[in-house]
């Protein structure tokens, strides 16, 4: 079942004495209904639907001037691209834990906010991790067998990612492929370091897609398919010197530090079977930089 949260179902059922319509659907795919005069009446909807066991899909409030405002996105903090009864797919922001961490500030991640809202018993649902500071895609298990599922299909590199990043400088190539092996470097963490003998092996196979001005300075935009998912692969693979040797703008951790708003690095594509049926599913985010 998809979940887009568009308006206009609800604007299907929207009449003109009602301030906010929630739409909501069954595992069946039956449509329910549920609306308000008051003033700010989301929050009391949502509860009301997921008590009766439906999911949201959409949802409009008038604005009082005629006009009206999906907001139903807002209110659960992710922005859902896909939700059913197995699995969420999120679009996830920067500058948001994947997972919680550890301290009271690390709290706040993608899957708190979904077991925020969602009845998920599951005490770590995220099937991957994107790092604090990358937006895009990212794949959540509503059960333990959909997490064992996609679990697998990420071990035999069955999934297919596809990220955007800007590098700093020129690239001389137009494509290749970086193999090389990182592990923990408590010393200076959270960093990791090279080593070819106690590291974990790494694949990222890349392509330049042309040279543009950031901020008054030459930068790269590059595309990005990691075959394997190695705690900070992507931009160790671009910053080390054996790798693609451009750090990601914004990335302070392995860059220089240059000024940018946020790390420029979004993962674009996200392709694999869904756990239960098996259909080949796949989704796309746009980068927004």
């Amino acid at each position: 079942m998809v979940i887009p949260f568009p308006k206009e179902r609800a604007l299907h059922y929207f009449t003109s004495g009602e301030r906010g319509l929630l739409v909501a659907r069954d595992e069946k795919g039956k449509e329910y209904t549920f609306s308000s005069q008051n003033s700010s009446p989301l929050i009391d909807l949502l509860k009301e639907a997921l008590a009766q066991g439906v999911i949201p899909t959409s949802y409009i409030e008038s604005n009082g001037g005629g006009g009206y405002k999906e907001a139903l996105n807002q209110l659960l903090e992710l922005e859902y691209i896909y939700f059913d009864g197995d699995i969420a797919v999120v679009n996830k922001e920067h500058s948001l834990h994947s997972v919680p961490g550890r301290g009271a500030e690390k709290l706040e991640s993608v899957t708190t906010r979904l077991k925020r809202h969602f009845p998920v018993t599951l005490a770590n649902p995220a099937v991957h991790r994107l790092d604090y500071d990358t937006s895009g895609l990212m794949t959540l298990a509503l059960n333990s067998s959909s997490l064992s599922t996609l679990g697998g299909q990420f071990a035999k590199r069955e999934v297919h990612r596809r990220y955007v990043a800007l590098l700093e400088g020129s690239l001389a190539e137009d494509e290749g492929v970086v193999v090389l092996a990182f592990r923990y470097d408590p010393p200076n963490k959270p960093r990791q370091a090279y080593d070819p003998v106690l590291g974990k092996w790494g694949e990222t196979h890349w392509k330049k897609l042309g040279e543009e001005k950031f901020q008054g300075r030459v930068v790269t935009r590059v595309e990005l398919l990691p075959l394997s998912g190695r705690t900070h692969q992507l931009r160790l693979h671009a910053s080390h010197p054996k790798g693609i040797g451009l750090p990601i703008v914004g990335d302070a951790l392995y860059g220089d530090g240059q000024e940018a708003p946020r790390m420029m690095l979004h993962a674009t594509d996200l392709s694999f079977k869904h756990p239960v049926s098996g259909e080949y599913m796949e989704f796309s985010s746009p980068e927004m930089f």
